[in-house]
C-alpha cells in the first residue's frame, strides 16, 4: 500500500541464488562399462571443448534495441533491459560471466535457468543464475500453468511461476524443458570415456600388453598376490620402462597381447572426437580435429559453425529474453540482439575489399567502416558518396540538367549600353535556362547531403546540428560560386546575393534544426529547385 501510494521502487529480491549442483547426479550405466553424468562427461577433452565453445558464443556483444518508424533500430542504453543483458544482470556478476553460465548450463544439461527479480511494478530489474540440477519444471495439473520447483541449500523449496524464471533451452521432448545431449547420448559418450580410460591404463602399464609369470611349482594364492604386486611395483608404469628384470626360482615371463595398431587405439580416440561433435552439432575442426580442414575451406567451415551451431542457440535465448524481460507494451518495438559480426569477420583483405564495395556504392560511410573495425569516427566521415554516373543516394535517378547555354559575347558600347544589355538578358530564355541550371545544382547537392545524414538525426540531435552548421558553411561557398556567373551577367542590376544566401543557407539550416529532416526532404521533393530558382530571379522562394 505504501509503495503504491508513493510509487516506491521496492524490489522483491531473489528467492534463490543457487549455482552449485544439488540433486544427486543421475548415473547412467553404459555398455562400455562407464557411468555417465553431466559432470563426469567433462573428463573427455572433446566434451569439455564442445561445451566451452558453445558457452563462449554467449560472450558476443548483447544489446537492447528499439525499432524506428523507418525500419531501422537504435540502441537504448538508458533502458533497464540494456543494463541486464549488456552490463550487469545482478550486483555479483558481469553480463559476460552470467550469460556464459546460462549457455554452458544449456549446452551441458540441456537447459539454463535464472530467476527474474522484479520490482513492485513487475518490471524485470535483476537476473540470478540457478544451477539446472536444482530446478524441476512441470505443468500444474489444476491451473495448467508452467511452474518451476527450486531447491535451496537449507532444504527448503520455492515454487515460482514461469514469468519469474528465464528458461533457456533448445531441443525438447515434451515442450516444457530441454534435454541434455550428454544424457541422450550417454551410450556414445560412455564409449568416449571408456576409450580415454583405456588409453590411460594402456600407457600407465608402459604401453605394453599384459604378460604371464610362470613358476614350475604350484603357488598359493598369497604367494601369487605377493609376486604380482612386487612385479607391478618394480616394473609397471611408464617411469619403470627399460628396467632390467631379475627373475628368481625358475620363474619365467611370457608377454601376451596385441600391438597398439591392431587395437586401433588412436583411430578409436580420433573417432571419439567426431562422435562428440555430432552430439553437440559442432564441426570437428572446432574441437581441434583438423584432419579434414584445409586452408581453402576453413573460413567457410567457420561460417557454417556460426549458422548451424551458434545461431540456433542465440535465437532461442533472444526469444526468451524478449518474452520475459520486456513488458507487454514494450514487446511491440523493443528487442534484444546478439551481434554476430565478430564471428563472421573474414581476413583483413576480404574485409577491406567488402568495405570498398560499400563505400563506392553509397551504403557505407567511412565512419561506418571504421566502426566495424572498432576505430573511432573521424570528422567528415559520415558522408555517403556514389559514382557520378549512378543515381543519387536520396532517391530516384534524375535526368542530368542540360548544360547551361553560353552567354552572348559582351556588347560593345558605353557602360549604359552594357547595363541595358544585361537588363534585357535577365528576361530572356537564355537567362531562365541559366538560373534553372544553377538552382538545380544547388538543390541536388543540398538534398543528397541531408538525405545521407537525416536517418541519424534521432540518434544524436546535437551531433546532427553541428554537422548542419559545418555543411552549410561549406555549402555557402558552393552557392556563391554558382551565383557568380549570374551576378556578372546581371551586372549587379536587381541581383540581391544576400537574399539568395538567406534563402539557401540560413533559413533551410534553421528549418532542419527545428523539424524532422526526413519530413523536410519529402516536402522539398520536386520543389526545392524551383524555390531556389525563384530566389535567384528576384522572388522570395515561397511556394
Amino acid at each position: 500500500m505504501i509503495a503504491d501510494l508513493f510509487n516506491l521502487d521496492i524490489r522483491a529480491g531473489p528467492t534463490t541464488r543457487r549455482t552449485s549442483a544439488w540433486f544427486p547426479l543421475t548415473y547412467r550405466a553404459t555398455g562400455a562399462g562407464v557411468d555417465v553424468t553431466e559432470d563426469s562427461a567433462l573428463a573427455s577433452s572433446a566434451v569439455f571443448c564442445a561445451i566451452t565453445l558453445l558457452a563462449d558464443a554467449a560472450l558476443l556483444p548483447f544489446f537492447a534495441f528499439k525499432r524506428r518508424a523507418d525500419g531501422g533500430r537504435d540502441k537504448v542504453p538508458d533502458h533497464r533491459v540494456y543494463r541486464l543483458v549488456h552490463q550487469s544482470p545482478n550486483p555479483e556478476q558481469s553480463a559476460a560471466h552470467f550469460w556464459w553460465f546460462i549457455q554452458a548450463s544449456a549446452a551441458a544439461w540441456g537447459r539454463g535457468y535464472a530467476e527474474i527479480e522484479r520490482d513492485s511494478g513487475g518490471q524485470a530489474v535483476g537476473l540470478w543464475p540457478i544451477h539446472p540440477s536444482r530446478v524441476r519444471t512441470y505443468r500444474d495439473e489444476a491451473t495448467r500453468e508452467i511452474r518451476h520447483e527450486i531447491h535451496n541449500d537449507d532444504g527448503t523449496m520455492v515454487d515460482l511461476a514461469d514469468d519469474r524464471i528465464l528458461h533457456h533451452y533448445k531441443f525438447s521432448r515434451n515442450g516444457l524443458t530441454g534435454c541434455s545431449p550428454i544424457s541422450v547420448g550417454a551410450a556414445s559418450i560412455g564409449g568416449v570415456l571408456a576409450a580415454d580410460e583405456h588409453a590411460s591404463s594402456f600407457f600407465g602399464n608402459n604401453a605394453a600388453p599384459v604378460g604371464v609369470l610362470s613358476h614350475p611349482e604350484k603357488l598359493s594364492e598369497e604367494a601369487q598376490g605377493r609376486l604380482r604386486r612386487s612385479w607391478q611395483a618394480i616394473y609397471g608404469g611408464p617411469r619403470n620402462a627399460g628396467k632390467v628384470a631379475v627373475i628368481e626360482e625358475a620363474i619365467k615371463y611370457f608377454p601376451v597381447g596385441i600391438a597398439p595398431e591392431d587395437a586401433q587405439l588412436l583411430e578409436t580416440r580420433r573417432f571419439s572426437v567426431a562422435e562428440v561433435a555430432r552430439w553437440f552439432n559442432i564441426p570437428p575442426h572446432k574441437l581441434k580435429d583438423l584432419e579434414r580442414a584445409t586452408f581453402s575451406n576453413i573460413e567457410h567451415q567457420a561460417i557454417e559453425y556460426v549458422v548451424d551451431s551458434v545461431l540456433p542457440w542465440l535465437v532461442c535465448l533472444e526469444a526468451e529474453c524478449n518474452r520475459k524481460l520486456f513488458n507487454e507494451a514494450e514487446q511491440a518495438d523493443h528487442f534484444v540482439k546478439f551481434q554476430l559480426g565478430g564471428l563472421l569477420r573474414g581476413d583483413q583483405k576480404s574485409r577491406y575489399e567488402s568495405y570498398a564495395v560499400g563505400l563506392n556504392n553509397g551504403f557505407l560511410s567511412p565512419n561506418d567502416a571504421r566502426q566495424l573495425e572498432d576505430m573511432n569516427p573521424i570528422e567528415g566521415g559520415d558522408t555517403y558518396v556514389r559514382p557520378m554516373n549512378l543515381s543519387p543516394v536520396d532517391g530516384e535517378a534524375k535526368e542530368p540538367a542540360p548544360p547551361a547555354p553560353a552567354l552572348p559575347p559582351p556588347t560593345e558600347g558605353t557602360t549604359d549600353d552594357a547595363a541595358v544589355t544585361h537588363i534585357e538578358l535577365r528576361g530572356s530564355d537564355v537567362w531562365a535556362a541559366w538560373v534553372e541550371d544553377a538552382a538545380e545544382r544547388i538543390a541536388v547537392r543540398e538534398s543528397k547531403a541531408i538525405a545521407a545524414r537525416a536517418g541519424k538525426a534521432d540518434e544524436n540531435r546535437t551531433r546532427f546540428n553541428r554537422w548542419l552548421d559545418k555543411f552549410y558553411a561549406d555549402h555557402r561557398q558552393y552557392v556563391i560560386a554558382a551565383l557568380a556567373p549570374l551576378a556578372r551577367a546581371a551586372n549587379g542590376q536587381g541581383f540581391d546575393v544576400d537574399r539568395v544566401l538567406r534563402g539557401t543557407i540560413d533559413e533551410p539550416r534553421q528549418l532542419l534544426k527545428d523539424r524532422d529532416p526526413l519530413t523536410v526532404l519529402r516536402e522539398w521533393t520536386g520543389k526545392r529547385g524551383p524555390q531556389i530558382a525563384k530566389l535567384i530571379d528576384g522572388g522570395n522562394g515561397d511556394e
